[in-house]
């Protein structure tokens, strides 16, 4: 799979995570089989125009926590975004993260289950 293909991927499945909900890099990772700094690294890389369509900021760490402070165009947190769909957020962790974590294969994405990548699996759980 192509970087373009694994960004888009990406893209897809964070546009699928439903306003009031998250999603783990780690859980799209493992459902693209690929790293989840890859899934980081993409999305902190997105333009301002790919940030502004793609709702980048249901997408946390493990457990909830929130990442590096990024900001939109209009100059909004991860935090602020989250917060304005009922997402609370202390700490740098969303609150009752088990309760508005949503499972990658719960999304309407249209995203197939990756292929294993060769060296890939330093990052799966055991």
């Amino acid at each position: 799979m192509t970087e373009a293909q694994v960004k888009a991927d990406v893209l897809a499945l964070a546009s699928a995570v439903p306003a009031g909900r998250v999603v783990t890099y780690r859980a799209i990772a493992g459902w693209l089989e690929v790293s989840p700094r890859q899934v980081a690294y993409l999305l902190g890389q997105l333009t301002p125009e790919e940030a502004d369509a793609a709702p980048w900021h249901r997408v946390v760490g493990d457990e909830g926590w929130l990442g590096a402070v990024k900001v939109d165009s209009s100059g909004r947190s991860q935090e602020e975004r989250l917060a304005e769909e009922g997402v609370a957020v202390a700490e740098g962790r969303v609150s009752r993260f088990e309760a508005v974590e949503i499972p990658v294969a719960e999304l309407q994405s249209g995203v197939s289950r990756g292929e294993p990548l060769e060296g890939a699996a330093d990052w799966r759980e055991p």
